[in-house]
């Protein structure tokens, strides 16, 4: 997935990473349990395994998304106030040309 869309092209620290990351840990802690010899393993394995993942996988932030700005409405007051307004105007004309 990542190679044919090009993903690893643009940024080397991107979700896609995580993602593979992710699915490869899972992986490998499948393969562990399924070569202690059972071909398939029970429900009650397989929700052992995801507990186990949950508690021995490591996920870097690498998006920034560790931290965010709030989003403040009186920093875009100005903007939003001229949006109504124009909203608001753009109505107005419509109803009138009926």
């Amino acid at each position: 997935f990542r190679d044919a869309y090009n993903l690893h092209k643009d940024n080397d620290h991107n979700s896609i990473d995580t993602l593979i990351n992710v699915s490869n840990h899972y992986g490998e802690l499948l393969e562990s349990e399924k070569s202690k010899g059972k071909k398939n393993l029970s429900p009650r394995e397989v929700n052992n395994v995801i507990k186990k993942g949950y508690e021995t996988l490591s996920i870097q932030s690498k998006d920034g998304l560790d931290r965010w700005e709030k989003f403040r409405e009186a920093d875009e007051k100005a903007v939003l106030k001229k949006i109504a307004r124009v909203a608001v105007e753009d109505v107005r004309k419509l109803l009138r040309e009926r």
